[in-house]
């Protein structure tokens, strides 16, 4: 009874379904007759969703916990160092300061990201796949993952749909983000279709048509949906209608790994200083990315021999500071 007389002072249905986003489940408390929103908390957990909202928590509701584990972040320098697992990543400081400060923040803080998308670009191997996946951790958001395989589709109207399906999806999840890996496949200027087939090239006009009116939409709506896309293309194939205000906006860059960025990420994942400068020097003089580092560490670990492949296509080569040499003249003369 007492469970019915609040409900009905509080004038809200009874919950059928309560997701939680928890670091702590201990910190959870919840109670029967509580009055339950969605993205509001509940002691150290945030209410991802409440069907409907808001509503009465009763002894019938549906409650599922979800843990967070968020990435550890560290700061250093000019270089931020993130750790997931046992996965360690590191990216420019004002790169990780922008995609921070304009949008996942606003998006804890219950306010809509600076733009409803954000599109990654650089070279293979930055870390731009990684940081989609970082930023569905973070946020501990509902993620949704987009990518040819998942859209296109033989039969006619198909493709459309499954598109259709995936975004609409995470607006009934919302807060939400949709990861775009590799998303040149939907975000080349239309400009771009000549010489495919005529059904193909359709079909990605449609694609991208409604996708377009999508960003538009959550931006109009200010909607808490953040649309992440990644690609190692040139932001001047991207259609230039989604780089304005109101849907991409301003790329975000993410570029090769100086000797800085290098060092610092040998050092993090236990390296001595001189094993970490020798590996840096390395590998910034070979024009080598996040990726590579990896590859040598783990060769390094095993106490294999790494191999670094072709560096062609790759993008540019670091600077890399001039190692400490003693130079002996005839008469004794010495610079360090």
């Amino acid at each position: 009874m007492a469970a019915v007389a609040v409900q009905q002072s509080e004038y809200a249905p009874p919950c059928d379904l309560v997701i939680l986003i928890c670091q702590d489940s201990n910190q959870l408390s919840l109670r029967i007759g509580q009055k339950i929103e969605a993205n509001s908390r509940l002691g150290g957990c945030e209410v991802k969703r409440a069907r409907p909202s808001p509503c009465i928590y009763t002894t019938d509701t549906s409650v599922r916990i979800e843990h967070l584990r968020a990435p550890s972040v560290e700061r250093r320098g000019e270089v931020v160092v993130v750790r997931d697992s046992d996965k360690v990543y590191v990216y420019p400081a004002d790169v990780w300061d922008r995609v921070m400060d304009d949008y996942i923040n606003p998006m804890i803080a219950g306010d809509p990201p600076a733009e409803p998308g954000l599109l990654l670009y650089g070279p293979p191997g930055t870390g731009k796949t990684q940081m989609l996946e970082l930023i569905a951790k973070m946020t501990g958001f509902a993620a949704f993952r987009l990518g040819p395989h998942t859209v296109y589709s033989k039969y006619v109207g198909s493709s459309e749909s499954n598109l259709k399906t995936t975004l609409e999806s995470a607006l009934r999840e919302e807060p939400s983000v949709v990861l775009i890996d590799d998303a040149e496949w939907l975000l080349t200027s239309r400009s771009l279709t000549e010489g495919e087939s005529e059904a193909y090239a359709q079909i990605r006009v449609n694609l991208f048509n409604y996708f377009f009116s999508y960003l538009q939409n959550l931006k109009n709506m200010r909607r808490r949906v953040l649309v992440v896309a990644a690609t190692n293309m040139s932001p001047s194939a991207i259609d230039p209608a989604l780089k304005r205000s109101g849907r991409f906006g301003r790329p975000v860059f993410i570029p090769l790994p100086s000797y800085e960025t290098l060092l610092t990420y040998f050092k993090a994942r236990g390296m001595d200083e001189k094993e970490a400068d020798k590996a840096a020097r390395y590998l910034a003089s070979m024009g080598g990315s996040l990726a590579d580092a990896e590859a040598y560490y783990e060769a390094w670990r095993k106490k294999k021999p790494f191999k670094f492949e072709s560096t062609e296509g790759r993008g540019y080569v670091r600077p890399v500071p001039p190692l400490p040499v003693t130079l002996t003249s005839d008469v004794n003369l010495k610079y360090v």
